[in-house]
C-alpha cells in the first residue's frame, strides 16, 4: 500500500502478487515502516505475505480517502479516467497493523466501504428477458442542455463491430462507444439522435449499461428500441437503476482485534455494485490515528 511514491510504483511479493504501492504523494497521509528486526506475526489463517505487506502502511490523524479499482486503468501515462469497476459481488480485504500501541483504546478509526454507481456516471436499464438483432437508442438531450454523449454501451450481446448513429460532432464519432476506451464517447446535439447497434441474436438480454458523460451531473432522457430487420423498431419498457450508494460501517481497535502490538489483522467486507461504478473506502480516526497496510478488491460473483 505505501512505498515509494508514484502511481506506477509495484511491489511483487513472495507469492507473486502485484500490488500498486501509494504513499503520501497519492494518499496525503504519512507513511510508516517497521524496523528491520521488528517480528510481525499472523494466524495460521491469513497468507504469509501479510507479514510481507504489513512491514509499512499509511497513517493519518485525518480521514483517509481511497477510490479502489484495478492496477492500471489509467493507460501508458497515467493520464485520463479509471475504468469503472464491472457490475458483480465483491468481497474488500484490509490488511491492518499497530506498530505502537500497547493496549485497547489507543488507536480507533471508522470503516467505511461505499458501493457506488450513481457517482459513476453509470445508468443499468433493466427489461423483460429477450433476443434481437439490432438495438437503437433515441436520446431526448438531458437535464442541463440538448446535447446527447455516450462514453460506452456494455451489454453481452453487443456486436462492436458494427455500430452507427443519426449524426456526431467531430471527433465523438459512433464507435466511440464501444471502444472500450473512457477518455472517448460519442456526442451529438438535439431531440432524437440516435445510436444504433448490432446485436448477436443468440445471446439474451435483459439490461444495458449506459456510460453517459457527465451523467453524475445530469440525467439523460433516452428510449430504447430492438429490431430484428433493422427496418421495423419496438420500443422496450425499461426500468432505471441507479441505485443509491450502499454504505457499511465498521469500528476498529485493532490492539483489541490483534491481542496486541505488529500483529496483522484482515479486515473483510462484502460489496454489491448492481451496476458498474466504483468503491469508495473511508479511514476516519476516532483515537490516534487511522492506518492501512494492504488492500484487496476481489470479485466473487457475477449479478
Amino acid at each position: 500500500m505505501a512505498q515509494s511514491a508514484g502511481k506506477f510504483t509495484f511491489h511483487f511479493d513472495a507469492d507473486h502478487n502485484v500490488w500498486e504501492c501509494l504513499g503520501e504523494k497519492e494518499t496525503g497521509a504519512s507513511v510508516f515502516t517497521l524496523p528491520a528486526g521488528a517480528k510481525v506475526s499472523r494466524d495460521a489463517a491469513l497468507p504469509a505475505m501479510c507479514e510481507e505487506i504489513c512491514r509499512s502502511g499509511i497513517e493519518s490523524d485525518k480521514p483517509i480517502s481511497l477510490t479502489l479499482g484495478p492496477i492500471m486503468v489509467y493507460g501508458g501515462r497515467g493520464k485520463g479516467k479509471p475504468a469503472p469497476l464491472p457490475a458483480g459481488d465483491y468481497r474488500l480485504r484490509l490488511f491492518v497493523l499497530d506498530p505502537t500501541s500497547n493496549r485497547t483504546g489507543q488507536r480507533v478509526f471508522d470503516v467505511q466501504v461505499a458501493a457506488d454507481a450513481v457517482h459513476s456516471g453509470v445508468g443499468r436499464y433493466s427489461f423483460e428477458p429477450l433476443r434481437a438483432k439490432f438495438l437503437r437508442l433515441v436520446c431526448h438531450g438531458n437535464s442541463e442542455n440538448d446535447w446527447n454523449s455516450i462514453i460506452e454501451i456494455e451489454l453481452p450481446a453487443l456486436d462492436r463491430k458494427t455500430v452507427k448513429a443519426s449524426a456526431a460532432v467531430k471527433n465523438c464519432e459512433a464507435a466511440k462507444a464501444v471502444d472500450g476506451d473512457s477518455k472517448t464517447r460519442w456526442a451529438a446535439r438535439g431531440d432524437g439522435a440516435w445510436l444504433q447497434f448490432a446485436l448477436k441474436p443468440d445471446v439474451p438480454m435483459d439490461h444495458v449499461d449506459v456510460v453517459w458523460f457527465g451523467g453524475d451531473k445530469r440525467q439523460y432522457r433516452v428510449e430504447f428500441l430492438t429490431s430484428n430487420d433493422g427496418r421495423e423498431w419496438s420500443e422496450l419498457t425499461v426500468k432505471p437503476q441507479c441505485p443509491a450508494s450502499a454504505r457499511q460501517t465498521d469500528r476498529v481497535d485493532i490492539f483489541q482485534r490483534a491481542g496486541g502490538a505488529n500483529r496483522v489483522v484482515e479486515l473483510s467486507y462484502p460489496v454489491t455494485l448492481s451496476a458498474p461504478g466504483a468503491v469508495q473506502l473511508m479511514l476516519t480516526p476516532v483515537k490516534g490515528k487511522a492506518l492501512l497496510c494492504g488492500a484487496v478488491l476481489e470479485l466473487t460473483g457475477q449479478p
